[in-house]
């Protein structure tokens, strides 16, 4: 079962900014395209929690279209994987060498 956030569809909250979401049995994958800045990032950290299930879920984030990628999304994901872990679910990040959002994971760890 394929999905888009709430609002238009796919979600737009800025210009670029998309998710779309796709629930697979045991998980779900979201994709993310545009930016993830100081005017998505409170959108990018509920589509996370939703994708997620409120951590019930585990979760495949696409980061390959992710055109920039801020320190508040860096904490969305970090809320996301610790909310995971407490419920032993996995979480999985994706994103291809060299994009802008490998190269500021590749510098937090």
């Amino acid at each position: 079962v394929a999905s888009t956030s709430p609002g238009t569809s796919p979600s737009l909250v800025a210009d670029s900014y998309r998710t779309q979401r796709c629930e697979e049995r045991g998980g779900s994958t979201l994709r993310v395209t545009g930016a993830v800045d100081a005017l998505t990032a409170d959108q990018f950290n509920a589509d996370l929690s939703d994708a997620a299930q409120g951590g019930t879920v585990g979760l495949t984030v696409l980061l390959d279209d992710v055109t920039l990628l801020t320190s508040r999304g860096v904490r969305a994901l970090f809320l996301t994987r610790d909310q995971l872990a407490a419920h032993q679910r996995p979480f999985t990040l994706v994103a291809a060498s060299g994009t802008p959002a490998a190269v500021v994971l590749d510098l937090v760890g």
